[in-house]
């Protein structure tokens, strides 16, 4: 059964007039859009999913914050969603973002893919390049006729000191075209 939420995003302008996304109140549920427009659609969407993912596995779902602080150039808007047990090709996997030593950059490494790891210089680049190396590796099982592989709770991944973990909303049908 579907219900309806509403949570507080924090949004961030990137370079390049893209924006990424985070949700304060929902651990790991972060998202990126190419203007702000698709950062709405995208936001919604995340939050959607792993909403979902909480009800699916009964997991208490955190209050949304009456107030948000954030920074110069950031702003808050609140994102309304409707959860659902379904989601036809879209996929939610663990990614564990290290940054690197001297820049800006970040690796990813998706625990449940084996040997799926990318990087960006940038944390919008390391999303976006996140979400099309899962995608590719989760296709080429499918074309192979494979089962994809189950996705470990967020709060079962270990990870260093730094690095931090993000659940990754993949769109298969949208990298199979």
């Amino acid at each position: 059964m579907s219900k309806k939420y509403y949570f507080p995003a924090v949004f961030s302008k990137e370079d390049g007039g893209m924006y990424s996304v985070r949700f304060p109140d929902i651990p790991g549920c972060n998202t990126c859009g190419n203007d702000l427009n698709d950062a709405i659609i995208m936001a919604e969407d995340a939050l959607s999913l792993m909403l979902s993912e909480y009800e699916r596995n009964s997991q208490a779902i955190p209050s949304p914050s009456r107030a948000v602080e954030c920074m110069e150039n950031e702003f808050v808007n609140i994102i309304a969603c409707d959860s659902f047990e379904t989601h036809d090709n879209k996929v939610i996997y663990p990614a564990i973002f290290t940054p690197f030593e001297n820049e800006g950059g970040y690796t990813v490494e998706f625990p449940d893919l084996p040997g799926c790891v990318t990087e960006g210089d940038s944390l919008v680049e390391a999303l976006e390049m996140a979400a099309d190396a899962a995608c590719g590796w989760l296709l080429d099982e499918l074309e192979d006729g494979k089962k994809l592989p189950k996705s470990t709770s967020l709060n079962e991944i270990k990870h260093s000191k730094g690095s931090f973990v993000n659940l990754m909303l993949l769109d298969l049908r949208y990298k199979a075209e």
